[in-house]
């Protein structure tokens, strides 16, 4: 019997020492999860700000190329106000 007893205490003992293990691999897991997820929130964020950016630049072109068909109108008053004074 003392036998018996004595066997199932050492396999209890390897079974806990397994556990902690897992134990111990589950944290560095969640770590490494926590880490990858922060990354994965500031990638995300980043891309966010370049799409924003990406927007102005798209509304600053615009207005740029309204800017530019004015001045091209402007241009073409102002060259034809100068052929007509010329005559």
């Amino acid at each position: 019997l003392r036998g018996g007893l004595d066997n199932q205490q050492i396999l209890l003992e390897a079974l806990q020492r397994q556990l902690a293990a897992v134990q111990q691999t589950t944290g560095q897991l969640l770590t490494q999860s926590t880490g990858q997820q922060r990354q994965q929130e500031g990638l995300a964020g980043k891309l966010d700000a370049l799409a924003s950016a990406q927007s102005r630049q798209s509304q600053q072109l615009q207005h740029l190329e309204t800017e530019l068909e004015v001045l091209a109108r402007i241009r073409t008053a102002v060259d034809s106000l100068y052929s007509w004074k010329k005559r």
